[in-house]
Parts: C-alpha cells; sequence; structure tokens
C-alpha cells in the first residue's frame, strides 16, 4: 500500500492517544481531581477580567487614525458627551414657555453639579449671549439674573437668529431644545482615572461611563423632571448601553445556550445522566477557563466576547456527541464500561484533536485583523477551542468509565427518519455523482453573483435593536436636532496665535461652506462662526457685517474683547496658544461608506484650497468608523486567506497529503461562500462581527470532514472500494455528524435573544452556514470522493492492505 493512504500525523496522534487512553482509564480520580483544581484557579482568574467597549478595544494605540484622535481629545478636551432632546409646551412659545426654561435651568445645573465626570452642561438658560450694548460687547447668560416672559421673547428672537444654536440647542421651529453635556473623560481613558469611587474597586457601577449615565437616569427620574419628555443620546449613555446588553446577553444567552444543549442531551441520549452532565461539564469548563486566559493575559470583555460561551458550547457539545455516541456503541459491542471508554479514546482523540486544531486555525486566522478586538478574539477562543478539546477529553474519559448504565440502554435516541435522510442523501451521491458536482458548480456560480453585490459598511445606530431605547431616542433625535456623529478638522499653524490669521481663517470658511452643501452634514461648528457673530455685534448688530474682517488687527481685537467680556466657548475649539482650531462636522446616522465618501470629497477639497502652512488633520468618531470599515475589507480577505491556509496545513500533515487536503478543503470554502453570495444578494453588508463568518465557518465545517474523512481512510484502505468503504463510513458517523450539526444550530440559535440585531443576525447566518455544511458533508463529499478518488485507486482487498488499515488505527 502507498503511504499516501495511510501516512501523516494520524498515525503518531494515534499512537499517543493510545497511551493516554491507558492511563486516563487507570487514573480516572487523579484526572477529576486535576480538573477540580485547574477549575478553581481558573475561576480566581477569571474574576480579574473587566469590561471595556470604548473605542480603545478596536484599535490599537499606535494606529494613526486613533493615535490623531487621542491627540485630539488632549488638546481640545473630551469629545464624548451626552445630547439632551426636550419637547417644549405646545403653544408657539415652544421651549421659551416659562415652566419649561425653568426646568430646563435646573436640569441643566443638576446635571452639571451631579453627574460624574461633568465638565460642563450647556442649554438655552446658560448659553452664551453676544450682543452690542452701545460702543460695549456684551456676554452674558440668561440665568445670570431673573427672568420673565419679556426675557424669554427676548432669548427666542436672538436664539433663532444664531445659526450657532440652532440645530443644536434649538430646532428651527423652537418646539425642541437641548442640552449638551460635555465630559471631562475619555471611555479610552486609564482604568484608575475612570474610578468614580477610587477604592471602590472595578465595578461597572463604579467606572465612566456607567456611573454618569446611572446618574442621569436618576436625576430625569425625579418628580420635579416627571412631566419633562426627554430624549438621550450621545457616547455616555451609546457606551453604558452597550455595556448594559454585553452583561444582559452575557447571562441571557450563556443560559438560553446552556438550556438548549441541556435539552438536546436530554432528547438524544438514552443515558440521561451522563448524556445531560457530561457536554454541560464540558462547556462551564471551557467558558471558564478561556475566560481565566483573558484574565492572565488582560484582555477586556467586549462586544465580541458575547460570541464566546456559545461558540465553546457548540464545539463542546459536538466533541462530547462525537466522543458519548463511539462510546455507547464501544459499549454495547464490549459490554465494558472501562474497556468502551479505551476504545473510545483511541478512535475518536485524533480526529478530534484535529478538529480542534482547524477550529482554532480558522479563528487564529483573525490575527491578521486591524481591528485589536478582532485580534485578541482569535488568539482567546482559539486557546478556548483546545483547552474545551482536553477538558472533553479526559472529562468525558472519567465519566465514562465510571458510567453505571447498562449496556443495552448506551445508545442514542435518533428518530428512524433522520437516518433515511442520511443514508438517501448518500445513495443520491453514489447514484448520481455527475448531477450532484454540477448542481453544486451552478450553485456556487449563482454565489459568485450575489458576491459582487457584497459591500462592505456598517452603522453604529442599526447594530442595536429598534427596541433598545438609546436606537429609539436617538433615530428621533436625528429627525428633529440633526445627525449626531462627529467628524473633525484639526487646523494647525505651527505658530502662537497663527489662527488670526484671515487667511487661515477664510480656508476654514471655504472647507465649512463646502461640507454644509453635503447631504449626510447636519450642522458645522468652527472659530468663523464666533467671529462673524461677534464682528455683527461688535458693528452694533448690523447683519452686513456678519462676516470675517479682512483684517488681521481687527481679528485679535474681536478675539481680545470676547476673552475680556467673559466669553469661554470658544475654548473649545482652540488651544491655549492660538496655534491650532477646529472645524466641528455633525453628521447623520448613516453606513461608514457613505462617510467614507464624505471624507474623501472632504480631503479633495482641502488638498485643491491648500493654505500654506497649515496643517489639516481629520479626526472624530466619524473617522474611526470609515477606519474600521477599511479594516473590515482587509480583514476579511487577509483573514479568509489566513484560514485557509493554515486549514489546510493541518489537514495535509495530518493526513499525510497536500491533495487530499485540497480535496477536503472544497466542501468547507463552499458554505462561506453561499452565505456570503446570500447576504450580497438579500443586501446584508459585511460588517465588523460578519467579517468573522469565513474564520469561524471553516473552522467549524471542516469538523465534519475530518471525523467522516479519518474514519473513510481507514476503511477504504481494508475494502479498496469507495462505495462501500463511503456506506460504511456513513454508517458510522452519518447520524454523529448529523448530530453535531444540529447542536451546534442549537447553539448558535441562542444569538437570537441578543438586543444587538449585529449579533443576532450574526447567529442566523452561522446557522445557515452550518447547515449548508451539513448538506454538503452529506452530498458533496461522497461525490467527491467517488469520482476523483483522493486516496488513491481501487483495489481488491488483501492481508497485507487489511494489517495496514490496521495500524493506521493504533
Amino acid at each position: 500500500m502507498s503511504d499516501r493512504r495511510y501516512g501523516g500525523l494520524q498515525v503518531w496522534l494515534d499512537r499517543g492517544f493510545e497511551k493516554l487512553a491507558a492511563w486516563a482509564v487507570q487514573h480516572t480520580i487523579v484526572v477529576l481531581l486535576t480538573l477540580a483544581a485547574l477549575l478553581a484557579i481558573a475561576f480566581y482568574a477569571s474574576a480579574k477580567v473587566t469590561q471595556d467597549n470604548s473605542l480603545d478595544a478596536y484599535f490599537d494605540p499606535t494606529d494613526p487614525a486613533f493615535r490623531h484622535y487621542k491627540a485630539y481629545q488632549k488638546e481640545f478636551n473630551s469629545d464624548e458627551v451626552i445630547y439632551l432632546v426636550y419637547s417644549g409646551a405646545n403653544t408657539a412659545a415652544g421651549v421659551f414657555d416659562l415652566t419649561t426654561m425653568q426646568s430646563i435651568d435646573r436640569l441643566t445645573k443638576a446635571i452639571e453639579a451631579e453627574v460624574p465626570f461633568v465638565r460642563k452642561a450647556t442649554g438655552l438658560a446658560n448659553v452664551e449671549l453676544i450682543e452690542a450694548n452701545g460702543d460695549d460687547l456684551l456676554i452674558h447668560r440668561l440665568n445670570d439674573a431673573e427672568y420673565g416672559p419679556e426675557e424669554l421673547s427676548h432669548l427666542r428672537g436672538i436664539t433663532l437668529a444664531k445659526p450657532l444654536y440652532v440645530g443644536t440647542l434649538v430646532s428651527k421651529d423652537a418646539q425642541h431644545g437641548a442640552i449638551l453635556v460635555e465630559m471631562s473623560l475619555n471611555s479610552t481613558d486609564p482604568i484608575d482615572k475612570l474610578r468614580f469611587d477610587p477604592k471602590g474597586g472595578d465595578d461597572l457601577a463604579n467606572l465612566y461611563p456607567q456611573v454618569s449615565n446611572n446618574k442621569l437616569k436618576e436625576i430625569l427620574a425625579r418628580p420635579e423632571f416627571s412631566d419633562l419628555p426627554v430624549l438621550v443620546t450621545g457616547d455616555v449613555p451609546w457606551n453604558a448601553t452597550y455595556n448594559e446588553i454585553i452583561f444582559s446577553d452575557l447571562t441571557n444567552i450563556t443560559l438560553a445556550t446552556l438550556g438548549l444543549a441541556a435539552l438536546l442531551c436530554m432528547l438524544l441520549f438514552r443515558a440521561k445522566l451522563m448524556g445531560l452532565l457530561a457536554p454541560l461539564a464540558v462547556v462551564v469548563l471551557g467558558i471558564v477557563m478561556t475566560t481565566a486566559v483573558m484574565g492572565i493575559a488582560g484582555y477586556q470583555i467586549n462586544l465580541l466576547f458575547l460570541m464566546l460561551p456559545t461558540l465553546i458550547c457548540a464545539i463542546g457539545i459536538a466533541q462530547s456527541v462525537h466522543m458519548l455516541m463511539n462510546w455507547q456503541q464501544q459499549y454495547r459491542n464490549l459490554g465494558s464500561a472501562r474497556e468502551a471508554a479505551r476504545v473510545t479514546l483511541q478512535n475518536i482523540a485524533t480526529p478530534a484533536f484535529l478538529c480542534a486544531l482547524t477550529t482554532a486555525a480558522g479563528l487564529v486566522g483573525m490575527g491578521t485583523s486591524k481591528l485589536k478586538v478582532m485580534r485578541e478574539f482569535g488568539i482567546y477562543a482559539s486557546i478556548g477551542v483546545i483547552l474545551t478539546f482536553v477538558v472533553a477529553l479526559l472529562l468525558l474519559t472519567s465519566f465514562a468509565v465510571r458510567s453505571k448504565a447498562k449496556p443495552a440502554r448506551a445508545g442514542l435516541a435518533h428518530p428512524l427518519w433522520l437516518e433515511r435522510i442520511v443514508f438517501g442523501c448518500l445513495e443520491l451521491a453514489l447514484k448520481r455523482p455527475w448531477q450532484i458536482l454540477a448542481a453544486f458548480i451552478a450553485l456556487t456560480a449563482l454565489a459568485g453573483v450575489g458576491l459582487s453585490m457584497l459591500r462592505v459598511d456598517f452603522n453604529f445606530a442599526e447594530e442595536m435593536k429598534p427596541h433598545v431605547k438609546w436606537r429609539a431616542d436617538t433615530q428621533k433625535i436625528e429627525k428633529i436636532m440633526g445627525g449626531v456623529l462627529s467628524l473633525v478638522y484639526v487646523f494647525d499653524t505651527g505658530k502662537a496665535d497663527g489662527i488670526q490669521d484671515p487667511a487661515v481663517i477664510r480656508s476654514i470658511e471655504s472647507l465649512q461652506t463646502y461640507a454644509e452643501q453635503q447631504d449626510i452634514v447636519s450642522d458645522t461648528t468652527s472659530i468663523v462662526d464666533y467671529l462673524k457673530e461677534l464682528n455683527q455685534a461688535f458693528h452694533g448688530g448690523d447683519a452686513a457685517y456678519h462676516v470675517i474682517p479682512a483684517e488681521r488687527d481687527a481679528l485679535a481685537q474681536l478675539l481680545l474683547v470676547y476673552e475680556l467680556s467673559g466669553g469661554k466657548e470658544m475654548n473649545d475649539i482652540r488651544n491655549i496658544d492660538r496655534s491650532k482650531t477646529v472645524l466641528e462636522l455633525r453628521l447623520k446616522l448613516v453606513g461608514a461608506s457613505k462617510v467614507r465618501d464624505l471624507v474623501n470629497k472632504l480631503d479633495a477639497h482641502v488638498a485643491a484650497h491648500p493654505v500654506p502652512g497649515v496643517n489639516a488633520q481629520l479626526s472624530g468618531i466619524g473617522l474611526l468608523w470609515v477606519k474600521i470599515a477599511d479594516y473590515i475589507a482587509s480583514s476579511q480577505i487577509n483573514g479568509a486567506t489566513a484560514s485557509f491556509l493554515m486549514i489546510l496545513a493541518f489537514i495535509a500533515i495530518s493526513f499525510g497529503s497536500l491533495r487530499l487536503g485540497l480535496w477536503a478543503m472544497i466542501p468547507n470554502v463552499l458554505p462561506f461562500v453561499f452565505v456570503l453570495g446570500f447576504m450580497g444578494a438579500v443586501g446584508w453588508n459585511l460588517d465588523y462581527f460578519r467579517m468573522m463568518l469565513a474564520s469561524v465557518t471553516m473552522g467549524i465545517s471542516v469538523d465534519d470532514t475530518i471525523h467522516f474523512l479519518a474514519r473513510l481512510r481507514v476503511i477504504f484502505g481494508k475494502k479498496g472500494n469507495y462505495r462501500e468503504a463511503l456506506r460504511e463510513t456513513m454508517h458510522e458517523v452519518g447520524i454523529p455528524l448529523t448530530v453535531a450539526s444540529f447542536a451546534l444550530i442549537v447553539a448558535f440559535s441562542s444569538y437570537l435573544w441578543s438586543d444587538l440585531e449585529i449579533l443576532s443576525s450574526f447567529g442566523v447566518l452561522l446557522c445557515g452556514s452550518v447547515l449548508v455544511a451539513w448538506i454538503i458533508e452529506l452530498l458533496l463529499t461522497p461525490t467527491l470522493m467517488v469520482l476523483f478518488k483522493p486516496f488513491g485507486p481501487e483495489f481488491a482487498p488483501t492481508a497485507q492492505s487489511t494489517v495496514m488499515a490496521r495500524e493506521a488505527t493504533v
């Protein structure tokens, strides 16, 4: 016989696992005590894991875009805000109704005084009013003195005439007002700065932004504000809502997954106690140990971590199904639980280990991503898969050795119709292989059409389901006041007082005017707005002077008068030595692709209208959206390629044949291709969750192929006939393969419980990919074996081939 039929890593692994099997069945107490000790250590290490859903979780500190964003925040204060929009009285006065204004004044003061980490809160009651007072400039706030209906009417006229405030603090019809709450911290600041109580620990309720959001909720719930309809959006409630959803989903999804897995085990295994407890114990140990790895490595819980419990559960249940079913079969044949456990470990350990390696390899493929959150998930999830395999191997062996179930009752309670489906698919593949191959080629071509329509895009607002309050409030606010997404240009003149150059100001005005013409730009703010307001007020309120002064001295004089008059709002858009200033754009919550289009237009405008000596650097959350989209596009290609190559390498080395590895990859690439083709056809975009489909789908679907091919290779070595070998192989692994696939679908369906639309839809796609992989394994894999004979030509079995086949399993 040729070495290519029986060579490779598999033979070496079989012999190693034979020795492990002999030791494990003799030392079950030692195994169980060791696992218990590891579990105690894991619980201790996992308690050190903290939660982080800030942008810091997505970007490396060295990333240029993120570095510029941090530099902007450091020089111009945090850009994280809470944005509250309220309705006024249903009268002509609107938000300038006396009762409403008094409530808003109290609310603004309460927020500024009581909400932790607030730098300032600005509303209509305390916003700067720039007015002419004879030859002087008067900057005052309404709540500096008592006010009544006349003062409010005066304020209404001033405010609605100022573009600086309309769309930001008041709607055009004055029926809605807003409070802009600016924070002193960023979510990316060190943990010691984020603690509200320095001695209160790192519990989420003691950390920014959760502590700030919780206090805001408490204030809004007070009786004095109960009649004031308020919508809330901004970075703080957004991050806090994500934290709450992650905490809730971790509990709900994990419990749902375990509950569904328990139900599945109870229905499938007649040996109910071991069939229930053993797989669940494997899953719990796998999750805790993986979380411990995160604690030791310093990784934090974030949005992607929501996948981990279900992924480990799916892998653990699938591994348990294959091991328990083989043990039950051996138990019926041998009549000894101990001997059945030893033989099972010999037969199943190598394919199960190869499955764990290839699944881990698929996840490690995410290590090519430029998104930090993706790379970290690939590392700790792949380690978790290997740990789950080790736990399953040792724990299930110990449980099986000590089982008290009768051999006759140890079996799978699968319905007859399931056998008919499995073996009916095989017979169809054996009778009509060319037709099946042609059908899959046609479906692949059709999927290719869908792939050509696939777009990379995402929108953070649409990641949550419509009923989530933050999303609902944000979408309402956008209709009332405009967009809430920030994009910022930082103009650096490189010298003190450089922004007082009229050429610089006119350049900013040119870009600002161009930006305001773009559809997705709701509002803009820059030093230009303040200078025009000051110049008009300085000239007795004459609208003809709502322009930028032409002379540098005039600009300097306006800025000096503003400071001497007590003006402070402009400090947020210029630095201390006046060498830098910013242009802030508020964008509608559109997809990242549209933000990219806007950025390209703005950059082209800046390039076409350069100012000598001035560097215009783009920053803000909107730019980071664009960068995430760019990284998604590159990561999908790089991650899929890396996963493919690593999985191919494992299969080729394991089976000792690159040719076999290439044939084995065909049924494992197609589920990914079909699912992405479906996404393109129905208009689902590729976001940073769905970009993991390649790595996860290939890593999981290859498990079935390994179990199938590992057994087929041995049986073909005995029989020398592909059709006979396929029938016997399907008889041994077809039902376990089907049950394992069903277990995966059940586990991934728990994602539907999530309040995150992005995770729920990902669960649908994962379930679809597992179903497609199962169909391909039953139909296409046998077809490829029959038509292309990857183990070599058929032969008449001899005594020598039977011995060699037996050696391949020992």
